[in-house]
């Protein structure tokens, strides 16, 4: 028999791979404000699991440098993306890093919403 946590846990796996799907099929078609609602949902999950005070930077400064949400108080910021590529990693470290992020945070997070690859460095 299930326990009613082991029985959350599969709704929210469920959820979750819908969720990833739509993102997916929105982003083919050039859909992207699912993205912008990914921050907030991502923003608000992880402060749950993390146990951070994350806040979304895009909602203090229009499309703020390389990271979308962080909490100053832990260090820590995450970039939420639905672009799959290494690319997209590289770009996000030239720009924390151009932009002098880690002064402030000593932890980024890459958070991909799709399907895990296995990047490698040069």
């Amino acid at each position: 028999m299930s326990t009613a946590r082991a029985r959350l846990m599969r709704r929210a796996r469920r959820y979750l791979s819908i969720w990833k799907e739509n993102i997916g099929l929105d982003n083919d078609l050039g859909l992207t404000d699912i993205n912008k609602d990914a921050e907030d949902f991502c923003c608000g999950l992880l402060n749950i699991i993390l146990d951070a005070d994350l806040q979304n930077l895009n909602l203090l400064q229009m499309d703020f440098p390389a990271v979308d949400l962080a909490d100053g108080s832990k260090g820590l910021c995450v970039q939420v993306t639905s672009t799959e590529g290494a690319e997209k990693i590289t770009h996000t470290l030239d720009r924390f890093f151009a932009h002098k992020l880690d002064r402030d945070y000593s932890r980024l997070i890459v958070l991909i919403l799709g399907k895990k690859k296995k990047y490698r460095t040069a």
